[in-house]
């Protein structure tokens, strides 16, 4: 490094010192200080977690405390008060450090907790009414809901001459968009779908985006309040809901998959992000949207297996799709399409719950698509959906136990899955390729079969096959 101000030597000025060990300022500081915090703390008994490496757990008989680690910002929770006094005077004499008690706002984030009924709340008002602040809408008009329906943006809302690019030259986007994003990965999944949308026009904003984005911010100001609370319960039980709408993107076309999971009565994983493919029907985007859900579950899982203080982790994850034809594809192993996902989720190591949710259990829409005024309030406070009435059929999901529970299947759902066919031609005239419209045809029997046996009475006519 230079030579510090006020130790440069007479006449080697050109000189520059050589380091003997990692100091503050260095690209590689960050690194050699989780090294050597890594290795005090193993070797006080802590074991480190396989799926994310600032995360600590020791056990003393029956007694175990977590360690979490966030840069130089320590979180400790410890089923011993005993041991959690013995882990931090350990800590006091390896390190310079500060107690700072009972956790109450760390990183932004506000922990209340009301133990008479166990229950346990994060949220982040005074982050943000901080960036509220920053950006002039501290008294704004609270805004309904942060998306509404029919609000969409694209590219020909970008800037398309010198005067619009003036317009938007001290507009901070970027800024907004970042602050956001804090609060969406934090305690907000509420914000997911708006927090997407915005972040693809960050390079060239328009007017349009800039308007959008300070919705964002009404709407932030209106529940600044809000929290996600989570309940103390015996048995602690994972459940994730996905969802995906349509082509929703103007400019590619792409659907948009998301997706929940709850636990404790509070939302502990979400996202909501573009579809890597184009799907070509709503069966295909949610059997999409289904895939990455079922990835995170697995990840989610094997992380909770790695506390080793959650055993009923153990029970099959449950994961709700709102679609029939989806979960029925699912259930399917002899589809050729999406090999790579189908062959992901057919060897899964574990057993998996793939269904339609019941009425009271229904997340719909999730923070995904623009939701109208009622809908989005709904959604924040019961998160309940519409009703069906279900019908139960067991099957297995190739390797791993699958149970499958969907309502009668429509001609409509039939043919959604229309997508799987690859078609020649333009307009009406349009020819199939024979193979897999034969492959189609015993996909709609196996439906058609499953459907009728369920309600004889909505298939008296039955169907024949046509060429």
């Amino acid at each position: 490094m230079l030579q510090p101000e006020g130790f440069i030597e007479e006449g080697s000025e050109h000189l520059v010192c050589k380091l003997n060990k990692s100091i503050y300022g260095l690209k590689q500081a960050f690194r050699q200080w989780y090294l050597k915090f890594d290795k005090i703390i193993t070797s006080n008994g802590f074991v480190e977690n396989r799926l994310d490496e600032c995360i600590y757990l020791k056990f003393s008989g029956s007694k175990f405390i977590f360690l979490v680690l966030y840069v130089d910002d320590i979180l400790l929770a410890s089923s011993d008060e005993s041991l959690l006094h013995e882990t931090k005077s350990f800590l006091s004499m390896c390190f310079e450090m500060k107690d700072l008690g009972e956790a109450s706002y760390v990183l932004g984030i506000e922990i209340h907790r009301d133990r008479e009924k166990g229950l346990l709340g994060l949220s982040q008002k005074a982050y943000i009414e901080k960036v509220l602040k920053r950006f002039y809408m501290l008294q704004s008009n609270g805004a309904e809901v942060p998306v509404s329906k029919g609000d969409k943006l694209s590219k020909e809302d970008c800037p398309k001459n010198d005067v619009e690019r003036t317009e938007m030259k001290d507009k901070p986007y970027a800024s907004v968009v970042g602050s956001i994003m804090h609060a969406h990965v934090c305690t907000r999944p509420d914000l997911a779908f708006s927090i997407s949308v915005l972040g693809r026009y960050q390079s060239d904003p328009g007017i349009a985006h800039w308007k959008a984005a300070k919705k964002v911010l009404r709407y932030m100001q209106r529940t600044k309040g809000h929290m996600l609370v989570y309940k103390r319960t015996d048995s602690l039980e994972l459940v994730g809901y996905t969802d995906s709408d349509f082509a929703g993107c103007k400019d590619t076309s792409q659907s948009t998959s998301s997706f929940v999971f709850m636990m404790g009565g509070g939302a502990v994983a979400w996202k909501s992000a573009k579809q890597p493919s184009i799907a070509t029907s709503t069966m295909f985007a949610e059997y999409l949207a289904c895939y990455e859900a079922t990835s995170h579950a697995m990840w989610l899982k094997n992380f909770i297996q790695d506390l080793k203080v959650v055993d009923s982790i153990e029970k099959p994850i449950q994961l709700f799709c709102d679609n029939k034809g989806a979960v029925f594809f699912c259930k399917n192993n002899k589809r050729q399409a999406l090999r790579l996902q189908q062959h992901h989720r057919h060897n899964l190591p574990t057993r998996r719950s793939l269904a339609q949710p019941p009425a009271h259990l229904r997340h719909r829409d999730l923070p995904l698509r623009s939701t109208q005024r009622i809908r989005g309030r709904a959604k924040r406070q019961s998160q309940t959906l519409n009703t069906q009435t279900f019908t139960k059929l067991d099957s297995w999901f190739c390797k791993g136990g699958v149970e499958v529970m969907f309502s009668e299947l429509t001609f409509n759902i039939i043919m959604t899955m229309v997508a799987e066919k690859r078609y020649y031609g333009n307009g009406d005239d349009v020819s199939v390729d024979k193979e897999e419209a034969g492959q189609f045809w015993q996909i709609m029997k196996e439906i058609f079969a499953h459907s009728r046996a369920a309600n004889p009475a909505d298939y008296e006519g039955g169907f024949t096959r046509s060429d």
